[in-house]
């Protein structure tokens, strides 16, 4: 379910390498969530999660009380006025207006209704490669958390890589802004780096 919904949400494919299922405590562990890179850029996963842990409701299985994320990895690639996560927003997109389209759910499994109460995604390790710096940068994407997703195994997909593509390329974009403006020993490297503590200090205070 989560590589099938995964997959036909963001266009490439979403991939797992092993599931563990405790009945009795009623917990689910993922173990590398990874996401591949849209066709023109490199073989490396644009996002991994190293291992998500799942808490599932005592009574039904399809309300999952918190999803806890860690060992999150991000790669963001630019060539030119392209990147990996832009191409991704756009399928995401696309996904959408296809889905507006179409109120038949396309297989059984879809047409499950789940529910989840809090997902956190812990601070995620950033690499930006760019044709336009001189060399990798790496970065931090401060911790994301959603609350009360709901929908079908693919609505609820898009809920939550709708929110980790945009965070990632608002960080991204900073990151590229802040580089260029050191190459160029421009007079506004104070104020764009008071604008990203600004940011961070905001996105600590409202988690």
């Amino acid at each position: 379910m989560i590589e099938d919904s995964g997959t036909r949400v963001v266009g490439t494919r979403v991939s797992v390498s092993s599931v563990e299922l405790s009945l009795g405590d009623r917990l689910v562990v993922i173990h590398d969530l990874e996401i591949a890179n849209p066709p023109g850029f490199s073989s490396d996963p644009a996002f991994r999660i190293g291992e998500a842990s799942a808490q599932l409701d005592p009574d039904d299985y399809r309300v999952i009380r918190k999803i806890f994320a860690s060992d999150v990895t991000v790669q963001v690639e630019s060539r030119g006025l392209d990147t990996n996560f832009k191409q991704l927003q756009e399928n995401i997109s696309n996904y959408s207006a296809r889905s507006g389209n179409n109120s038949e759910p396309a297989s059984g499994d879809e047409a499950m209704h789940l529910v989840i109460d809090l997902l956190e995604m812990d601070k995620a390790q950033a690499r930006l490669v760019s044709d336009v710096l001189a060399e990798p940068l790496t970065f931090g994407i401060n911790r994301l958390v959603m609350r009360d997703l709901s929908g079908t195994p693919e609505q609820v997909s898009y809920q939550i890589m709708q929110q980790i593509t945009a965070a990632v390329v608002s960080a991204a974009a900073l990151k590229v802004l802040e580089a260029q403006a050191r190459d160029k020993g421009g007079a506004i490297m104070d104020a764009i780096e008071e604008l990203l503590d600004d940011l961070s200090e905001d996105t600590d205070e409202q988690d």
